[in-house]
């Protein structure tokens, strides 16, 4: 195979996995969009509200528990394939502990920051709690450097329809704003 089938192959690669990528997005926002719009009509603009200030909460902290270690993992596991448990182990350690702390500062701004009643700051401190907790980004990387975007995308779009489908039972239910922080 001469260098110009090789970056022909590459490139093909390439493009299969950012359409990969690019289909577990578009499933992403879809069914953000779908649920959203059922979701503020149950919840009405107060409690939609809530919600949304906790998700911005979320938004907020997680880059600070996610250390912006993506790229660097995923180079190393790219370089180094066979200390892919230890990078990966590593990691996880790294990013929990950081969790902790970001969860730790953020208990504190909960207790004395500017919120407008007890109810705010315990459903803010619960979805960031809860966020960083489930955060499994890091495996991304893993899939990523194995090149299993394929695989990557289809667990993604998987968790995705599922949890829009719970979303949707809450609403179907007639169930308030505590079901959607939870």
């Amino acid at each position: 195979m001469n260098s110009s089938e090789k970056r022909e192959t590459a490139f093909r690669k390439a493009m299969k996995g950012a359409s990969w990528l690019a289909a577990d997005k578009f499933v992403s926002m879809a069914a953000s969009l779908f649920v959203a719009i059922p979701m503020a009509r149950h919840l009405g603009p107060n409690d939609y509200g809530l919600l949304s200030l906790a998700i911005s909460f979320v938004a907020i902290i997680m880059p600070i528990a996610a250390l912006g270690l993506q790229e660097m993992v995923t180079r190393e596991l790219v370089e180094q394939p066979e200390r892919r448990a230890s990078i990966m182990g590593t990691v996880l350690a790294m990013r929990k502990i950081f969790a902790v702390l970001a969860i730790g500062l953020f208990g504190l701004y909960c207790l004395y920051g500017p919120f407008p009643d007890d109810r705010t700051r315990l459903y803010a401190f619960a979805m960031v709690g809860l966020a960083i907790a489930g955060d499994a980004s890091v495996f991304r990387n893993w899939f990523v450097a194995n090149h299993a975007l394929r695989d990557y995308a289809v667990a993604n779009v998987v968790k995705t329809l599922i949890f829009a489908a719970i979303r949707l039972g809450f609403i179907f239910a007639g169930l308030g704003l505590e079901a959607f922080v939870w």
